[in-house]
């Protein structure tokens, strides 16, 4: 059960953003995002994703099948990278990354999740087709102090020879069963962070300083003079634009924007915490081309 302040919290909010929607080249409602730290654990972004329905676990036999019959050239480097993380690791996670729209799954790809025997984290998946989305303020550096060990270091050179001869299977602008070369692959000292450093060198994800609505809808009112009545429709999406950065600036601490997607199609977070160390916040997609 929620907490009472939070739900609180999130009936304001919900007034706050009734009938509200995030303008962009495709109009989508604003929804509410909660997680409360003492049941659901601290906010990761393997947490934010789960979230959205855009991260699921996947059989790495349904991986290979796929490969079989998309790729059937490179099921045996599959196989040999599989091997190797076998016989050197002791757990490997194969991830379905997707986002979706109104129309179906816009991009889809998958992010390959190892932990050595020294506990060590490493993630490789492909490169993917990225773009500065529209509402990128500066953006929140990764902090890495990252101690790595050598088996972990070598465990990644034999990964990087493999996986430059390695075809991935992706979906691009709704087209499923995509071919790409070329990859990335990251290491780090936690599972939840090497999900953050590979998502975000492949430009999937941005972590961002707050950037209030109400400075993204600007405007010049001479511009539409001609037309009162969008003119007048402008002031109050802007009006309530207004409320909502005043409600989310004065009700939540550590404010950020996380905006998942590589192209066109994104899912935005703008987030902060409670007084009790939750975090709220409202969801949205925003379509930007």
């Amino acid at each position: 059960m929620i907490k009472l302040s939070n739900a609180e919290l999130i009936a304001q909010l919900q007034s706050v953003t009734q009938d509200l929607s995030f303008v962009s080249e495709s109009d989508y409602p604003f929804d509410i995002f909660v997680h409360e730290v003492s049941t659901q654990g601290e906010l990761t972004v393997e947490k934010l994703l789960e979230a959205g329905n855009c991260l699921n676990l996947v059989d790495r036999d349904d991986v290979l099948e796929k490969v079989r019959e998309i790729a059937p050239e490179t099921t045996q480097i599959y196989r040999e990278i599989i091997d190797l993380i076998e016989s050197t690791a002791s757990k490997l996670e194969i991830y379905q990354i997707k986002i979706n729209d109104e129309s179906g799954e816009y991009e889809a790809f998958q992010i390959f999740i190892i932990q050595t025997e020294n506990g060590d984290w490493l993630g490789f998946a492909p490169k993917i087709e990225a773009e500065p989305s529209s509402r990128r303020s500066e953006k929140i550096q990764i902090t890495d102090n990252t101690q790595i060990s050598p088996s972990a270091i070598e465990l990644k050179s034999k990964l990087e020879l493999l996986l430059s001869q390695l075809k991935f299977i992706v979906t691009e602008y709704y087209e499923p069963n995509q071919i790409k070369q070329g990859f990335i692959l990251e290491i780090a000292a936690t599972k939840s962070d090497v999900i953050y450093k590979l998502l975000d060198s492949l430009g999937f994800l941005k972590v961002c300083n707050f950037k209030k609505f109400s400075d993204y809808l600007d405007f010049d009112e001479k511009d539409y003079l001609n037309n009162p009545e969008f003119l007048e429709q402008i002031r109050q999406i802007h009006q309530q634009y207004q409320s909502l950065d005043n409600f989310l600036e004065s009700n939540l601490s550590n404010l950020r924007e996380y905006v998942l997607g590589g192209m066109a199609v994104y899912y935005l977070y703008n987030i902060g915490q409670t007084q009790e160390g939750d975090w709220v916040g409202i969801a949205t997609t925003a379509i930007w081309t």
